[in-house]
Formats: C-alpha cells, structure tokens, sequence
C-alpha cells in the first residue's frame, strides 16, 4: 500500500462527509477480503471462471501495487475476452490508492468512462 491504514482511517474520521458509524462500517468492511470470504476466494480463478464479460471492462491498477500486482492484471486482461471493448488504465506513480496518489488523474479517467459508457 502507498498509504497507510492508519492514514485512511485518520482521513476517514476528519472528513465531512463522513459519520462515525461510517467509518465502522468501512472497518467491518474492510475486514471482509482476508476474513469471512478468504476460504471461497482461494478457489476462485478469474482466468478460468470468469473468461469473457459481454460489457465494456476497464481495469484501473497502480504500477507499484503489490495487493493487486500489475503483472497479473496484465496477464488476466490478456486473455480476457471482451466484445465490447477493455482497457487497462496504468497509474505510474501509485500503488494500491490512486485516489490518493494521482487523484487528478483518477477523475479524468472516471470521467472519460462515463462519457463513453453513457454518451
């Protein structure tokens, strides 16, 4: 991670927009991928289970992300099979929270997706 847990929660606590119940709930949330969910996620193989989606597919992946490693993204939408198009967008500066890292350019890009999903 580019950013610390530490760091997301402190953001999460001061931000205005925020309750504390919501911040729980990202907590509880949070805790879902390595606890409740891990032993179903174990067999899980998108490259055999998940080889085509018939919708437009953009894969959004920081250069330096270890959590979700560039390498295999790459590898996945090589073989990815996607009528309506795919693309794989590369934040060069960030690893696991390019809303953070590069937030400018994580709004552009959402935005370029929007405009060419709903024109």
């Amino acid at each position: 991670m580019d950013v610390s847990m530490l760091e997301l929660a402190w953001i999460d606590l001061v931000a205005p927009e925020y309750r504390l119940r919501d911040c729980l709930a990202w907590v509880n949330g949070s805790t879902r991928g390595s606890g409740p969910m891990w032993e179903h996620t174990l067999s899980f193989n998108m490259f055999r289970d998940v080889p085509r989606l018939d919708l437009p597919v953009y894969f959004f992946n920081g250069r330096n992300d270890y959590n979700t490693p560039l390498q295999l993204v790459e590898e996945y939408y090589q073989i990815l099979e996607a009528p309506l198009g795919k693309q794989l967008v590369i934040f060069e500066e960030s690893a696991h929270t390019p809303f953070m890292g590069e937030a400018q350019k994580l709004n552009q890009e959402l935005v370029r997706v929007k405009e060419e999903t709903y024109p």
